[in-house]
């Protein structure tokens, strides 16, 4: 139902093999500024919030134990991702990687998201763009 729809595509939650052992988070928000859901599964509830206001992106993740999430920051139309912090300490700056925060992985620039490998625990994702 519309629930369904919501989380697999508003919020972009899906798995990526069985049981949600791996899921990814693609968010789609469209003409949406907040989503917030909860996704149970076999491993556990997966909660996510993502909130945009245009200027900024945040996204809060909370995956539970024995599982990977790909989350992808997604680049939006005409402007660019100028920085992206993760549990408060900044991950991507000028177009690569800054530092590295333990069980968050980069894995990709993609044409529509920059994609990271993240560990079960709850993580607080912001992009901030520029025009």
């Amino acid at each position: 139902g519309a629930l369904t729809l919501l989380s697999q595509y508003g919020a972009g939650i899906a798995p990526e093999k069985p049981g949600y052992e791996t899921y990814h988070v693609f968010p789609q928000l469209g003409p949406l500024k907040r989503i917030k859901t909860t996704v149970p599964s076999v491993k556990g509830d997966i909660r996510v919030e993502l909130a945009d206001d245009g200027n900024s992106f945040i996204m809060t993740l909370t995956s539970p134990a024995d599982t990977t999430a790909i989350i992808g920051i997604p680049k939006g139309g005409d402007s660019t991702i100028a920085s992206i912090t993760a549990n408060g300490t900044s991950i991507w700056r000028g177009g690569k990687t800054d530092k590295t925060v333990q069980g968050l992985t980069f894995l990709k620039d993609a044409e529509h998201y920059i994609t990271f490998s993240a560990s079960p625990g709850t993580w607080s994702v912001i992009a901030q763009r520029r025009d």
